[in-house]
């Protein structure tokens, strides 16, 4: 996966700079494990790299990393939603690609 460290220290400043998270619009507080910045892949089959990484608060990325867009419409007040989406047309990406965490359903574990 391809990782731009330069310009991950360069954005990470500029969204420190900002202050809040661009989806929620709360504050990103140090202190605090779920407001941090967070770095988002808006294309997951794309690397850390310019154009394709916005700095949201853990939770929000958390949430993302979980569920569709189609999912997130559904659970997320409308404001996130449309931040997203004008954060992926930005980005020039039609559709997000979904990124699921842990073991694939149906598949047994190892030793069962």
């Amino acid at each position: 996966m391809d990782f731009d460290r330069e310009f991950m220290h360069r954005s990470l400043s500029e969204a420190i700079e900002r202050g809040y998270c661009p989806v929620s619009k709360l504050p990103f507080k140090m202190d605090n494990n779920a407001l941090r910045p967070s770095p988002d892949r808006l294309d997951g089959n794309r690397g850390y790299v310019e154009g394709n990484v916005v700095w949201v608060a853990v939770y929000i990325n958390l949430a993302r990393s979980n569920f569709t867009l189609e999912m997130l419409r559904w659970l997320w007040p409308p404001a996130w939603v449309l931040a997203y989406e004008t954060l992926f047309r930005e980005a020039g990406i039609a559709e997000p690609s979904y990124r699921p965490r842990g073991r694939p359903r149906g598949r047994k574990k190892r030793g069962s």
